[in-house]
Order: C-alpha cells, then structure tokens, then sequence
C-alpha cells in the first residue's frame, strides 16, 4: 500500500477503535473532497487528502517526507428547530440515534462536533497509535513512518447543501455542518530512490 493510502487507513483504525465503530457505519475513508458516503447516519468521520512534501534532512542518500492528512467530520442537524440549528454544533440534541454500531465513547457525539473535533484531535497528535497502525499497512522491505503528527488544527464549521450528502432534498440553512480537521508532521525516511508497493 503507498504511504498515503496507509497512512489514511491506519487513522481510520484508530478512530475506529476508539469510538467502537466496527462496523465502520460511523468512520472511513473518503474522496479527497471529503463528502461522506450515501446513506450514513446523523455523523460521519472521514479521513482523506493525505499530502507529503520534502522532509528537513539535507542527505542526497536519504528520501525524506513529511505528511498531512485531513479528517472531515459531517453532522445532520436536521432534528432540530430552525431557531436552534446554530446551538447544534455545541449541544446537539442527546437522543443520539444511527449508533448500532458504536460500542464505546459516544460522549463526544453528544456534546456537537467541536467535541468530536478535540477528540479526533487528542487521538492523532503525538501519538504513534497512527503511526504503528499505518506501518502495519506498508510494505515490510521500506521504512515505515518515524514520527507523529506534530501540528493538529481544527478549522470552522463550514455549512453544506443537500448534495454533500447525496440528497436532492430542500434543507433549512444550518442543518448540514462540516468541520475539517488537518493533522500534519508524520515523517517517513527511506532510502533513496525507494518507490511505495501499489495494491
């Protein structure tokens, strides 16, 4: 698998993971636009647009790269009131519904899309749980990744149509949020020249 596909793929184990998502109804990777899958619930995670550019190391005989990755998190705030639709990104409502696959951790859920932001956030930065999941992916002949993710930003909550979610529906201005968050500094070294396994 190339570095970027591992990469991608061994976040979306963490998130999954972690969240209790094994079915993978709630997390998984997405178009590098970002837009979830047809048919998902009230949320969707999902992880795209891995990057690299040229790494700090100077030596001709090393390959030096370092990554980003985007995680896109989309939230129906169709059950609310109009007047209450813009509260919904921090105290949506509780009866949290389309979860049979979740099995833990479902706190953040509850409590609007900033709180799932910092927890993806807390999950990925400094940590190698990402790190050790992506080099699973990779083919054992190359350097795996070396480093975490050092830089996690989380943007603003952005407002989408009907077609984000595959739904030629008249919505309400607000009941589709989409908020990004880009986790950046994963490092790979390998030897020069070295190409990525494609499957």
């Amino acid at each position: 698998m190339s570095s970027h596909g591992g990469l991608e793929q061994g976040i979306v184990d963490v998130l999954r993971q972690y969240f209790g998502d094994t079915e993978g109804k709630v997390i998984g990777p997405v178009p590098p636009n970002g837009q979830p899958p047809p048919g998902f619930g009230q949320w969707y995670i999902g992880v795209c647009q891995a990057t690299s550019t040229r790494g700090p190391s100077q030596s001709g005989d090393l390959r030096d790269q370092v990554y980003t990755v985007v995680i896109g998190i989309t939230f129906k705030a169709s059950v609310a009131p109009y007047d209450r639709l813009g509260w919904m990104a921090q105290n949506p409502n509780r009866n949290i519904k389309n979860f049979a696959s979740i099995g833990a951790n479902t706190e953040p859920f509850e409590q609007g899309i900033y709180a799932v932001a910092d927890a993806v956030a807390g999950l990925i930065e400094e940590r190698y749980e990402p790190i050790n999941a992506a080099n699973a992916y990779l083919d054992s002949r190359f350097d795996g990744f070396v480093e975490p993710f050092h830089n996690v930003s989380v943007g603003v909550v952005q407002e989408k149509n009907a077609s984000w979610i595959h739904s030629d529906a008249k919505l309400r201005t607000g009941e589709i949020m989409y908020l990004q968050v880009v986790a950046s500094g994963a490092r790979r070294i390998r030897a020069k020249g070295a190409i990525d396994e494609q499957d």
